[in-house]
């Protein structure tokens, strides 16, 4: 449990989201893969060509979804950014047990945070 500290804090920092869900702005989506590129470029782990293809890769298909639910009525932007950080937590999920870009305990953290903010989003765009 004590090796699980990355997951523990992501729900707790996002415990009050269960209570009162709501949808995050479409522009959160662009804080996913970003977060991604400065760790990499910081860890000097994106030298290698593909792995910078890949993290650019993800951001241009973040950053298109972005685009599309901020052009969307409010119903079909909510559904994509929940989506969007769902697909994010499988990024992270990929990350971790490849071992690359990003320390292990911060693809933990954010895959445990991307699932409850993209949960909590649809469930606030099904009640709305």
């Amino acid at each position: 449990m004590a090796r699980r500290w990355p997951v523990g804090l992501a729900l707790l920092m996002t415990a009050d989201m269960w209570f009162a869900p709501g949808v995050v702005s479409p522009w959160s989506l662009l804080v996913l893969p970003a977060s991604y590129l400065a760790i990499g470029a910081w860890r000097r782990h994106l030298g290698d060509r593909w792995q910078l293809t890949v993290q650019l890769v993800g951001l241009a298909v973040w950053g298109g979804l972005a685009a599309v639910a901020l052009a969307a009525p409010a119903h079909v932007s909510g559904a994509l950014v929940g989506l969007g950080w769902l697909g994010h937590a499988g990024w992270d999920l990929w990350h971790h047990r490849a071992e690359r870009v990003v320390p292990r305990g911060y693809a933990e953290w954010c895959g445990a945070l991307d699932v409850v903010v993209g949960v909590t989003t649809l469930l606030a765009v099904a009640s709305g």
